[in-house]
């Protein structure tokens, strides 16, 4: 299966953050110029999360477009912030966005999804799933002993794509090849896109093997600095040259 590179954007009101493990953020500014950057790089999807979302994810959504200026993002496009019902997930596919994001740790996703797929197909949808090892006090996430019984609510045959993000992972230079493999051995069957701690290109190496695996999510690495995209981009094209990177320039 082809890799997709994709970058992970999160936002607090109209600022983009940087998010350390799904419960501090450092503001960076707004999203226009972000996204520009992104275009320019050839980004393959942008998923944008609002961290902060309101009881209405519509008006949440129409608020970032116009955030967005007069760019005309060509890239493909994925959001959620609170999307709790099908009406909802369609406006806002309506309004722009390729496809939405609904959380797992909504106890009710499974009936959310089964109804925006069948009004528009399961591809529509990317099922979010905050993956912890240990719990962490006002942040939602399954922990992963837990996640066979969430991926028992899903079809075999269903057709949407899950993002696995590793909370603990989230903000960090410290991908866990030993987490990804825990985490992989429930996913059979269903694609994936994986979030967490990937910076430097040999923490590919353990990763893009995974025959599900559908895309790679940069997130913070995003803001700091551009080399990782272009090398992950190489190597996931087969055309990565073995060159090293220094850690200290993420820092």
């Amino acid at each position: 299966m082809l890799k997709r590179l994709i970058a992970k954007i999160v936002m607090q009101g109209d600022q983009i953050v940087n998010s350390y493990g799904f419960g501090e953020y450092l503001p960076l500014g707004k999203i226009e110029p972000t996204l520009k950057r992104l275009e320019d790089w050839e980004i393959d999807e942008i998923v944008i999360l609002q961290a902060d979302h309101s009881e209405d994810p519509i008006s949440d959504f129409c608020i970032l477009k116009s955030n967005m200026g007069d760019l005309g993002l060509m890239t493909p496009m994925a959001y959620g912030g609170g999307i709790t019902t099908v009406n909802q997930a369609k406006k806002i596919i309506s309004l722009g966005a390729d496809r939405v994001i609904v959380s797992a740790c909504n106890g009710d996703f499974h009936y959310l999804i089964e109804e925006i797929g069948e009004l528009l197909g399961d591809q529509s949808i990317i099922l979010h799933l905050p993956i912890s090892s240990v719990f962490k006090q006002g942040v939602k996430s399954i922990k992963i002993e837990d996640l066979p019984k969430v991926l028992r609510c899903l079809n075999q045959s269903w057709g949407g794509e899950l993002l696995i993000t590793d909370i603990e992972s989230d903000g960090a230079l410290d991908y866990n090849q030993r987490f990804f493999e825990d985490v992989q051995q429930n996913l059979l069957g269903f694609n994936f896109s994986y979030f967490g701690g990937i910076c430097i290109d040999s923490d590919l190496n353990g990763i893009l093997g995974s025959v599900n695996l559908s895309g790679i999510c940069v997130g913070n690495n995003l803001h700091r600095i551009e080399n990782p995209v272009f090398n992950f981009r190489r190597k996931m094209l087969g055309e990565f040259r073995n060159d090293t990177l220094d850690l200290a320039n993420f820092s």
